[in-house]
């Protein structure tokens, strides 16, 4: 998550309001105000602190961490429908937030059926580390919170009545006035999206962010000052309610050991399992020695982050799916690097023969943890699945919620819509910006859209880019544009991540805020992928990959057929005819190769090994495909020279560095870097910027010197030609992995044709 700094004018007097009731577009149809944007309007401000109320915690920790970012002190609440009433409940303390999690099923009920909740069923301990708000008299609520109840006067309200505070009693009443969209302006937009979303709750054009130049003047003006200094002593009950170091890497992912299923002594579990499955497999070693200093190095990495539970749940499920006749995947993504992995049997692929680097996977020089991605069966992933349930319990297996957002072209359709443009004229400007956006990602933003010197405009056809130039120019489109500058990018509706899932040791809602899916029945959680490391969970991708399902129902077919334990796992991987018949291109229902494009290039190629078709389906992606007649010609021709001094490391790829782990092995090799330093650098490398990279160029050469394989301006060469490659270099370990699901399936295609050809009809 990238947090962005805001400024504030210099001179900016300290503001004295502080918005209590504030919603963002979490609350979908209620609000349009982004989290970024509400911060960056406080901080202009010189707000001291920003609260958060809406009616889910899903934009909770962005919100914290970008206030705090801010030096705004974050107050986390949230909105609750009773069946008279609403209710913010403000946190004071970490056990406010644990609570609100413990509730999370009750208030989301609550909040999407109004009136189905009479009255809030937290106890006396628990409302005391809260502070609860509401617009309503309510003595049921006053009592249950005490001094920590305040009544709530609507800015908007009073300024239309103003005698009313003299009918209140002021002393426990603050000034709020609710949040909604940022700017006055935004207010046509705001509902624009509520007639999108059929929201057509009560207009509220007052509900935008106030500041002191408009509340302080009119509370004077009424003698009602106590409201604002009541608001201050509000604020000040409440501390940061996160620990100072809660959200660092170290130790969110501390909270995610804490997190995972317990098993019987993790450690000693994990490390025989490791060593009994290597003394079985030690035939497959050519180095033993090799192979088993490596072990020890990752099994002890492993253990020492705490990361052993991660490889026992994994292995305890592939374990569960091969007994049970449900197929998974060679290795996906990183995890084929990890020489435990392949011993666990998470993995099908011995890293070793093919160097692939644990370091690339589970990096010990910086702070990531096992990212497992892992493929099974397309017909049988229900069953998978429902194995973590029954195993762990249906409370304790979390999915994880997803937010799609608004496009500026959908937002050019929603805002023409509201005000009464033709569908012929907005469809075709929202056509051609679409078209515009469909050639970029991530997609162009509106503001780009209005620079006319965008280079954007250099790939769009002269036809088209006149029109968008003269749409956005023209004043009569004014008031549109500003609809759409307030609707894009604003979150629309929610989903469920396709293969992300989260297992807990106990009921996930004491870890995260959870919310129930009613059509599957399945818990999720309320903040998105990218949000849940910080929260202390760890997500578990399981994937459905119907090429497995298609190499399980053939390999049976050949099984019964044969009357054999026909395994297509154990096949070589040298077989002649299966090359040749790649090399042919005769590949149009092989994953991975079924493309016209990749035919014609495996015929120009004319692969003569496993480790060629490797390389093709490497290079054969977009920013690497201009490399492939230079990898044709250099393996006709045997040109291998290449400037790095590393005899045989692009011998592979036929001179020509393709892959991430040659960038680290070269690194490792001509400079003295360990594995994990070198991926560091190859990271930065990819990120290109230029203080890190000067940096880094400077401490590379000094090292390669000290080394003595290459003098200083040869360091410096290899310097810039790594870094010209890095942005398009692919991760070998993946493709090692879905380029053997390929080769099984053209090795039972040319040996066991009629079996493939019924088994390949029936996954069509």
């Amino acid at each position: 998550m990238e947090l962005s700094t805001y400024e504030c004018q210099e001179g900016t007097p300290k503001s004295k309001y502080i918005p209590l009731d504030v919603m963002s577009d979490y609350s979908m149809g209620e609000s349009i105000a982004r989290i970024p944007d509400l911060v960056k309007k406080a901080k202009a401000l010189n707000m001291k602190s920003l609260a958060l109320t809406d009616r889910s915690l899903s934009g909770v920790i962005e919100f914290y961490l970008l206030c705090k970012h801010n030096n705004i002190k974050p107050i986390i609440g949230q909105k609750i429908a009773l069946k008279n009433n609403e209710v913010n409940l403000l946190c004071k303390d970490l056990d406010a937030y644990k609570i609100l999690c413990k509730y999370s099923l009750e208030f989301q009920k609550a909040n999407n059926c109004p009136g189905t909740l009479t009255e809030l069923q937290i106890s006396k301990d628990e409302a005391s580390h809260f502070i609860c708000t509401t617009l309503c008299a309510d003595s049921k609520l006053q009592d249950l919170f005490g001094q920590n109840f305040y009544r709530q006067i609507d800015f908007s309200v009073l300024k239309a009545q103003p005698d009313a505070i003299e009918k209140v009693d002021s002393s426990k009443c603050i000034i709020t006035n609710p949040v909604r969209f940022i700017e006055k302006e935004d207010y046509d937009a705001l509902w624009a999206m509520k007639l999108y979303l059929n929201h057509s709750d009560e207009k509220s054009p007052e509900h935008y962010f106030i500041d002191d130049s408009e509340i302080l003047p009119f509370l004077e003006k009424i003698n009602g000052l106590e409201l604002l200094e009541n608001l201050n002593h509000l604020e000040e009950e409440i501390s940061f309610i996160f620990p100072e170091d809660y959200f660092t890497t170290s130790q969110a992912h501390k909270r995610i050991s804490e997190s995972l299923p317990d098993f019987d002594d993790s450690e000693e579990t994990f490390r025989k399992l490791a060593y009994d499955e290597f003394e079985k497999r030690k035939s497959e070693f050519k180095d033993i020695n090799k192979a088993k200093a490596r072990l020890e190095y990752e099994v002890n990495d492993i253990i020492s982050h705490k990361w052993e539970k991660i490889f026992l749940l994994h292995q305890e499920l592939v374990s569960w799916g091969a007994q049970n006749g449900i197929e998974h995947g060679p290795g996906r993504g990183n995890a084929p690097g990890s020489l435990v992995s392949y011993l666990l049997g998470i993995t099908d692929i011995n890293p070793l023969d093919y160097g692939l680097l644990y370091q690339r996977f589970v990096n010990p020089n910086r702070l990531c943890y096992p990212d497992f991605d892992i493929d099974y069966d397309y017909d049988r992933l229900g069953e998978i699945v429902d194995h973590l349930k029954e195993k762990y319990g249906n409370e304790n297996l979390l999915r994880i919620i997803t937010f799609s957002r608004l496009k500026n072209w959908q937002a050019f359709e929603i805002a023409g819509k509201y005000l009464n443009y033709s569908d012929k004229e907005i469809k075709q400007i929202a056509k051609i910006i679409q078209n515009i956006n469909n050639g970029y990602y991530p997609q162009v933003s509106l503001s780009k859209l209005l620079d006319s010197n965008s280079n954007i405009y250099d790939s769009v056809s002269q036809k088209d880019a006149p029109k968008v130039q003269e749409f956005v120019s023209d004043k009569r489109n004014k008031k549109l544009i500003t609809i759409v500058q307030a609707l894009e990018n604003i979150k629309k509706n929610t989903g469920l991540h396709a293969s992300g899932y989260i297992v807990t040791k106990s009921p996930s809602c004491q870890f995260v805020p959870v919310l129930k899916d009613e059509k599957s029945g399945f818990l999720y959680s309320e903040y998105t992928f990218d949000i849940l490391e910080y929260a202390g969970l760890y997500k578990n991708d399981l994937l459905g990959l119907k090429q497995l399902t298609k190499l399980k129902q053939i390999s049976d077919e050949i099984a019964k057929n044969t009357k054999s334990d026909f395994d297509y796992k154990s096949i070589p991987l040298d077989d002649k005819s299966t090359i040749q018949a790649f090399a042919k291109g005769k590949t149009s229902d092989i994953f991975q190769f079924e493309s016209s494009g990749m035919k014609k290039t495996l015929k120009l190629f004319k692969p003569e090994s496993l480790s060629d078709l490797v390389l093709l389906n490497a290079l054969y992606r977009p920013g690497t495909m201009d490399y492939l007649p230079i990898v044709i010609d250099n393996k006709k021709s045997g040109n291998l020279e290449n400037p790095f001094q590393c005899d045989n490391l692009l011998d592979e790829s036929y001179g020509i560095l393709v892959y991430q782990e040659q960038i680290m092995q070269i690194v490792e090799k001509i400079a003295g870097y360990t594995l994990g330093e070198a991926d560091m650098l190859r990271r930065v490398f990819g990120k290109k910027r230029i203080e890190d990279l000067l940096f880094n160029k400077k401490d590379f050469i000094e090292r390669a010197v000290k080394k003595g394989i290459v003098t200083g301006s040869q360091a410096s060469e290899i310097f810039d030609i790594l870094l010209a490659f890095a942005g398009n270099a692919f991760n070998k370990s993946h493709a090692l992995a879905y380029t053997l699901i390929a080769y099984w399936e053209m090795y039972m295609k040319v040996h066991y044709p009629r079996e493939y050809k019924r088994g390949d009809k029936d996954n069509r």
